[in-house]
């Protein structure tokens, strides 16, 4: 009786075993995409005016972007808490790099960065006379710069926040931070830069915040605080807590320079001041006039000596 004849099967090029792995995933993918991503589990960071990014499609994973506090300062402990735990970082950092894969996302790199007019004009600005306080009182200040993601690593880039007091009035500055980076191949972090000034009060080197903000849109969200009643929605927008507002409706911004004013914001709108002189009628809190002083506005076709009469 003869034996039967064995099928020995021809070995498989490298080509066809990657296009033959790739046809079995493609079964399953789109069910383990919805399976461990739902809608909730992700965000679209176009809609966060807190935020920039740099990526197609701009949507990050909802527990990722959480890990970070995008456009806020932070004092010691919350700095603190975030880079104890840099593991977690990590995990979900390959969170995101799976749902790339299952998404069939071809993006190499995930950059997302504070949106500084929404930091300097939205955020500090309550706040500023708070920090210049902790910062007299020797407590750091940073906030996150920008973080990102790629095939080879990690990367967090702080700035920090400090005073300079030697001007009138006294302006908060930034100044460079620490950097960390992760890689993929070592799995270590290494700090990769770190500023070696101590001074909280008057460094060295430092370089000023913007004078006033570029984004069309933050621009629209200013105007809105000052006609909060008339604009719910675009308020709804600010995550951020505001804190009251005053009786008048005006939130004081101080100066960054002391040349040049931050914005005044009215209930006409942003209004930009240069010491006590504004583009618009708000006038910032002065002493008194004494009743033997005249004014002259800004625009008259006469000075009070010349015995004119003012036009406004």
């Amino acid at each position: 009786m003869s034996r039967p004849t064995l099928l020995v099967p021809s070995a498989l090029t490298e080509e066809q075993r990657h296009k033959r792995a790739q046809a079995n995933f493609e079964t399953h993918r789109l069910q383990q995409l919805y399976w461990y991503y739902p809608d909730s589990a992700i965000r679209d960071i176009s809609e966060d005016v807190q935020v920039d990014c740099w990526c197609e499609p701009p949507v990050v994973l909802t527990h990722l972007f959480y890990l970070f506090e995008f456009g806020k300062a932070l004092y010691e402990e919350s700095y603190n808490t975030l880079v104890e735990d840099l593991q977690g970082i990590v995990d979900m950092a390959n969170e995101q790099l799976l749902y790339w894969h299952l998404a069939d996302i071809s993006a190499n790199q995930l950059l997302l960065w504070t949106n500084t007019d929404y930091l300097w004009f939205i955020h500090v600005p309550p706040r500023q006379e708070q920090y210049i306080q902790q910062l007299r009182n020797g407590s750091k200040i940073r906030y996150l710069d920008h973080f990102r993601l790629d095939y080879e690593g990690i990367q967090l880039m702080f700035q920090e926040i400090r005073l300079v007091s030697r001007d009138f009035p006294p302006r908060l500055v930034i100044t460079e931070g620490m950097e960390l980076t992760y890689s993929w191949t070592t799995a270590v972090w290494e700090t990769t830069l770190t500023n070696p000034e101590q001074n909280l009060v008057n460094p060295h080197v430092y370089h000023d915040p913007p004078l006033s903000p570029t984004d069309p849109e933050l621009i629209e969200l200013i105007q809105a605080r000052s006609l909060e009643p008339l604009v719910p929605s675009l308020l709804s927008r600010l995550s951020d807590p505001l804190p009251p507002s005053s009786d008048n409706s005006i939130e004081t911004e101080e100066s960054t320079n002391p040349d040049d004013g931050w914005g005044e914001t009215t209930n006409q709108g942003p209004c930009w001041c240069k010491l006590e002189v504004c583009t618009c009628g708000y006038r910032p809190d002065t002493p008194p006039t004494p009743p033997s002083v005249i004014l002259w506005a800004p625009g008259s076709n006469y000075l009070p000596s010349s015995g004119g009469i003012e036009h406004s």
